[in-house]
């Protein structure tokens, strides 16, 4: 992937290229960047984090009259990230946005490196490579999401829009995947002990967060083989099992779409508010708000987590039995198991949801 800079020129960006930057450099402001995203993988129109995370950053900068600009490293690894994140510094950044876990390690050390830096991070806390550091600087600010919360719901809405055969295709295994799948299962059983129904989920991680023909393949043969609906949790990913999906004529549910056209055969979207989340963060900055040193989690109390309902395609699923279910996470009614060590869903006290586990599966199974 060719390295790229976009100067972010408001006014003229959102009126004439949406999403995509001003790509004309003369005409980009001669105002310095004062706030900067780095991707983790892929660009800001993956249709997941990196474009939720534009889209909050460019809304705050253009309240504030200052500019941002987009840094998408060459490749991954932590030092692809330290030097964006050294390239941002050097144009003049004084806060960065940092979408997803892939930053945690680049972050650890870039917060001790530029001590008159501030970042913003999503969905894990700096650490060293092993983990046995973890390290929150004091002008660091970590946002998580109840990942749990945001599964239960994609579940509980799958079973009750009449799905009975599902799948989940997690990215890499790390926490905020592991906690998406278990949410999903757990909000499955619950809408199939409500309804008394028996229900099947295949399910399995690819170890990817792009697109992979081996991910559709995987995703064709649960297609072929009964699955209805498969939700999809791993960035550029989601677009190997669309593709499967539309091929067969069958569902997809997204986590964190930027949109439910992006084709036809998404059935709804989950999505974490990383908009609002980063729009509020870089606001805080600019406020003397700026939560450094400490962890922020949004789960549906704060609106954290949701379904995307009026943009979805349901079945049978209403509004009404959304705010229902939705309510009762609010109000701690259902607690959502999230502890990760396992990554396999065995430990759930699963009732009328058997889980397959298996990268193809066949009708036998």
């Amino acid at each position: 992937m060719m390295k790229y800079r976009k100067i972010i020129c408001f006014a003229l960006c959102i009126s004439l290229l949406g999403l995509c930057g001003c790509k004309d450099k003369n005409v980009s402001s001669d105002k310095k960047c004062e706030v900067a995203l780095i991707t983790d993988i892929g660009t800001v129109e993956d249709g997941s984090y990196n474009e939720d995370a534009y889209r909050g950053m460019l809304r705050a900068c253009e309240e504030k009259g200052v500019v941002g600009e987009v840094f998408v490293p060459s490749d991954l690894g932590k030092q692809n990230y330290l030097n964006e994140i050294k390239s941002a510094v050097k144009g003049g950044a004084k806060l960065i946005v940092c979408p997803g876990y892939l930053l945690g390690e680049a972050v650890y050390d870039a917060q001790k490196q530029y001590k008159d830096v501030s970042f913003i991070l999503l969905d894990t806390e700096p650490h060293n490579k092993d983990y046995s550091d973890i390290s929150i600087g004091e002008k660091t600010e970590v946002i998580k999401f109840a990942d749990e919360e945001a599964g239960f719901l994609a579940g509980y809405t799958a079973v009750r829009d009449g799905y009975r055969f599902l799948g989940f295709i997690g990215g890499v295994p790390e926490d905020t995947v592991i906690k998406t799948g278990y949410g999903f299962v757990q909000g499955a059983d619950y809408a199939a002990i409500e309804l008394g129904v028996k229900i099947y989920v295949a399910y399995s991680y690819t170890d990817t967060f792009s697109q992979d023909e081996n991910v559709k393949n995987m995703a064709a043969n649960w297609y072929s083989n009964g699955v209805e609906a498969i939700y999809t949790c791993g960035d550029d990913m989601n677009r190997s099992v669309m593709s499967a999906a539309d091929e067969a004529g069958k569902s997809v549910i997204l986590s964190d779409s930027g949109s439910n056209d992006t084709s036809a055969s998404v059935a709804f979207v989950c999505h974490h508010n990383v908009e609002d989340a980063v729009y509020d963060a870089v606001n805080s900055y600019y406020s003397g708000t700026f939560l450094g040193g400490q962890v922020k989690e949004l789960t549906v109390t704060e609106d954290g987590v949701g379904i995307d309902m009026e943009n979805g395609h349901f079945n049978d699923f209403t509004q009404v039995q959304y705010d229902a279910i939705y309510s009762v996470l609010k109000d701690n009614v259902i607690k959502p198991y999230n502890h990760t060590d396992i990554a396999t869903t065995e430990e759930l006290d699963l009732v009328n949801t058997q889980i397959i586990y298996s990268d193809y599966i066949s009708v036998n199974e």
